[in-house]
């Protein structure tokens, strides 16, 4: 983020008064924060040769506190809350999880849900109690090693909440 919001030199912008060439430096800033900062990450290129989309597994290293400076309200920092994985090799294919930290504790846990079964809907599955399907449409959930959520190479999107300083 620092890099991002890091003052960028724009050269050879022409003056709007006189016409003449000159150097400017562009900075981003933030005037009113939200208290969710949800980070899609560019996971997918399009491969025109191929006409297809792939997925990109560059190692993505992300923190866990984020710092942003608000011009009216000075820093806020953000805590990471839980972590949206793309699991396969295209965005048309593939399995997604999450990883989210406890709501009392900091546990980070892995929700798995359920992927469609023998090509039948999870809602036409559900709606018969005899099904066996029925019985197998659960989230699996478990409790997950924080080095295991941090840095991913099927990190997708990024939940981060704004930590309330006290008074």
């Amino acid at each position: 983020m620092h890099d991002y919001c890091a003052p960028q030199i724009l050269d050879n912008l022409t003056c709007d008064s006189c016409g003449a060439f000159e150097s400017k430096a562009k900075t981003i800033t933030f005037s009113d924060l939200p208290t969710a900062l949800i980070l899609i990450l560019l996971r997918f290129r399009h491969d025109s040769s191929a006409r297809r989309a792939t997925k990109l597994d560059t190692l993505v290293d992300y923190p866990l506190d984020i710092d942003l400076e608000d011009v009216e309200k000075g820093p806020v920092r953000y805590k990471l809350c839980a972590v949206v994985l793309h699991h396969g090799k295209s965005p048309d294919t593939g399995h997604y999880t999450t990883a989210a930290r406890g709501i009392m504790t900091d546990t980070w846990f892995s929700y798995n849900g359920v992927r469609s079964l023998f090509g039948l809907s999870l809602a036409r599955a559900a709606s018969s109690t005899d099904s066996p399907l029925c019985r197998r449409a659960q989230t699996d959930v478990r409790p997950v090693p924080p080095d295991q959520v941090f840095c991913s190479r099927d990190a997708y999107v990024l939940f981060y909440e704004a930590v309330l300083s006290s008074p």
